[in-house]
Formats: structure tokens, sequence, C-alpha cells
């Protein structure tokens, strides 16, 4: 038997494989964040982060959520995804400790803020599946989505900064009013 198994087929199995690599994705930001925020003790940046773990956490339990509600499980492709992503989480632990410099602020802040914006799409998808499942709609997708724009917001203000401090600018303008 191969370690490959082919792709969920169907909606919902495709859905188990959409909210497993989300929840994948949630490790990794998690990992970033938590080791951002301990080398930023006290600092606006530290607290912001700390503030963003919390509601992370209350995130990921809302997917969980969803997935049991739903009845989908990302299935052996999820898991193997997971596997991978914990390989890379990892990695980006012994990268980001091995040497900091003011550019790993960048890059861990930039990493977050693409996070949070692909966390924005899933509840917009979820908000639009709720529509149609009824095992959604008790569930506040635009108090979430309010949420993931007020986290961009504050993350890509401190990308800016981090960028002024790393790259000696006057700022890092791109992608500030995207969505």
């Amino acid at each position: 038997m191969s370690i490959f198994s082919p792709l969920p087929s169907g909606p919902l199995g495709r859905l188990g494989l959409y909210l497993g690599s989300h929840q994948a994705g949630a490790a990794v930001a998690m990992v970033t964040a938590e080791r951002a925020r301990q080398v930023e003790p006290g600092s606006e940046l530290g607290r912001a982060l700390a503030t963003f773990l919390d509601e992370l956490e209350e995130d990921r339990e809302v997917v969980r959520d969803a997935q049991h509600r739903l009845g989908v499980a990302p299935g052996r492709a999820g898991r193997l995804l997971v596997s991978g992503t914990d390989a890379a989480r990892r990695a980006l632990r012994t990268m980001v400790t091995a040497r900091r410099t003011p550019l790993t602020r960048v890059a861990e802040l930039e990493l977050l803020v693409v996070g949070v914006t692909g966390k924005l799409r899933l509840w917009e998808v979820l908000g639009d599946l709720a529509d149609d499942e009824g095992a959604l709609t008790d569930i506040d997708w635009e108090a979430l989505q309010a949420r993931a724009l007020g986290q961009r917001e504050v993350l890509v203000a401190h990308h800016r900064q981090a960028c002024r401090e790393a790259f000696a600018v006057p700022g890092c303008r791109s992608g500030s009013q995207t969505s």
C-alpha cells in the first residue's frame, strides 16, 4: 500500500482537507507568533502577539468545531499535510532561533499577515456554506471576519515598523489596503 492516497473526492472530503490545511497553517502561525512574542517581551509587538495567540487558539477551536459539526476530517492526505507542516514548523523554529536579525521580524510578521489573510478567506467560505448548511448557522462568521481584519491591520502596522527598522526606509506600504 502506498503512503500516498488519492485526494478526497466529493465536497465533504475536499472540505475536510481544506479545513485540515487551515489547521496546519494555524499550527505554523502559532509557533511563529509564540517565538516572536518571546523575543519581544513587554513591547507593544509582544503584547499584540499575545492577544493574537489567544485569538488564534479560539479560531482553531472554531475550525475544530466546524469539522465536528460537518462530520469532516482531513483524512490521510490531511494527516500527511500536517506531518509536513510539523517538519516545516521544526525547520522554521531552528531557522529563527539560530540567528535573529531585523529581517527575521519582517519575515515572521509577513508570514502572519499572509496567514491571517487566508483565515479571512476561510471565514468567508464557511460563512457562505452556513447559508446552505444548518450545522454552521449559529456561528457568527461576520464577527470572525471582522476580527481577522483587525488582526491583519495590527500585524501590517507592526510589519511596516519592522520594515522601517530593518531597511531604514519610510515604510512598506504594499498590501496595506488589500483584502
